[in-house]
């Protein structure tokens, strides 16, 4: 009997052991798992949050760059509102309209910062630096248009100043005729004003009916495109009128230096120190 009990002993003694080493393989290969994942989670954790920190830094220098663009256009939008308050040649309702279109893109600006400083997503973001440029047109249409009604009304304002010089230039050269002086050359500088007075003023309006209804493109190239050809043609129209008050004020001093006449020098001096603005 006992010789029988011995080898079962040994038996079950061989499997127990057996099992206690499968047990432990399967207890170290579930530590080793376990270990394992906890490493995957910790570095997977480790990379969302850098992510997380890129997208947040990403995020703060797109707000800070908005914010600086918007910044600096409604600076220039604000300057070009106090021109227009000094306009005395252009039409009431052209400033009117050109200060309503002003106040409109301030007040459209200022909504777009509000936006900006209050996006959370970088997409939505990216699109609202974007649209800075792509739909507000500031720099693009409404300050350039701005200032060329602007140098319009500087246009006006100096030609106006000529009529003044020219009744002075009028009675010296009649003067100087009566006296038995020659005053051919008086005469033709004195014609020659009215001549380039009379162009830079055509010049200014053309350059004023050309783009006072222009409105912003919308982002449509093609109106983008006509709105920046007729800029264009109305600066180069302003270049022109400038030009031709330069040649009236080099009249101005023909007919003072050929008679030699002093009481017209000061406004001559001052219609020459007169500048358009663009």
């Amino acid at each position: 009997m006992k010789k029988t009990i011995l080898p079962i002993a040994l038996s079950a003694l061989a499997l127990a052991l057996s099992a206690s080493s499968a047990y432990a393989a399967d207890l170290g290969a579930s530590v080793s798992v376990s270990a394992n994942v906890g490493t995957a989670v910790g570095t997977t954790t480790v990379r969302a949050e850098m992510k997380a920190k890129a997208s947040a830094a990403l995020q703060a220098r797109f707000v800070t760059k908005a914010n600086a663009e918007i910044d600096r256009r409604i600076a220039a939008l604000n300057q070009l509102e106090t021109r227009i308050g000094s306009m005395k040649n252009v039409s009431s309702s052209d400033a009117a309209s050109l200060d309503a279109s002003v106040q409109a893109q301030i007040s459209a600006l200022n909504d777009l910062k509000t936006k900006v400083n209050s996006d959370t997503d970088v997409t939505s973001l990216k699109a609202d630096v974007k649209s800075i440029t792509g739909s507000y047109r500031t720099y693009a249409l409404i300050i350039p248009q701005g200032h060329l009604l602007a140098a319009v009304d500087a246009v006006n304002s100096i030609a106006d100043k000529f009529a003044a010089i020219d009744t002075k230039l009028d009675a010296a050269i009649a003067s100087a005729k009566s006296s038995g002086k020659d005053t051919t050359a008086a005469a033709s500088a004195r014609a020659d004003i009215d001549v380039k007075v009379a162009d830079a003023r055509a010049q200014a309006q053309a350059a004023h009916d050309e783009i006072v209804a222009l409105k912003p493109d919308q982002a449509n190239d093609t109106q983008f495109q006509a709105n920046k050809k007729a800029l264009q043609d109305a600066r180069a129209k302003i270049q022109a009128a400038e030009q031709d008050l330069k040649a009236a004020r080099q009249d101005v001093r023909t007919v003072i230096s050929s008679l030699g006449i002093k009481g017209v020098e000061a406004n001559a001096n001052a219609t020459s120190s007169a500048t358009v603005s663009q």
